[in-house]
């Protein structure tokens, strides 16, 4: 006897995907279910198939818990500065207003700090050629440069 015997072979065959399915999602979670095993082949399937969801589980749950731990190490430098700024603005006893202004500009510093990338922050900068690095520097700067009325004058003026 198997389950389809079980079930009611007389039903359509609609009836018997939906039922596959419902036992199907009943192998991830504990809910309802009444449809069973019957015989060795239908166990052997069920068995294989508890075992794959737990598998696929246990990887999903793997791969959130690690991104939130990529997240939690990303964040906690400036974590850790807030609260150094905390304990000291505490030890030293300085005013609740004085304090939330401090915690106001902290945070709007870290806001413009995190959204620019800076010269150190990439690491190869310091490894690559030094005219290269100077190319790069003249490129970067001087339109800047060129903007002030006395680097202005210095570039219209020939010194010989």
């Amino acid at each position: 006897m198997t389950w389809v015997l079980k079930q009611g072979a007389d039903r359509p065959g609609q009836y018997h995907y939906i039922l596959s399915l419902h036992w199907s999602l009943t192998q991830f979670a504990p809910s309802t279910n009444d449809i069973a095993p019957t015989n060795g082949r239908e166990r052997v399937f069920a068995s294989i198939t508890t075992l794959v969801a737990m598998l696929v589980f246990s990887s999903f749950v793997s791969s959130v818990t690690n991104a939130v731990n990529q997240l939690r190490v990303v964040n906690l430098e400036p974590i850790m500065e807030q609260a150094r700024m905390r304990d000291y603005m505490l030890s030293k006893n300085v005013s609740k207003e004085l304090f939330g202004r401090i915690q106001r500009s902290f945070k709007r510093s870290l806001k413009q700090r995190q959204n620019k990338v800076q010269e150190q922050d990439v690491s190869f900068f310091s490894h690559m050629p030094e005219s290269l690095r100077i190319e790069m520097h003249i490129e970067i700067y001087m339109p800047r440069l060129w903007t002030y009325a006395v680097f202005d004058f210095f570039a219209h003026t020939d010194i010989n």
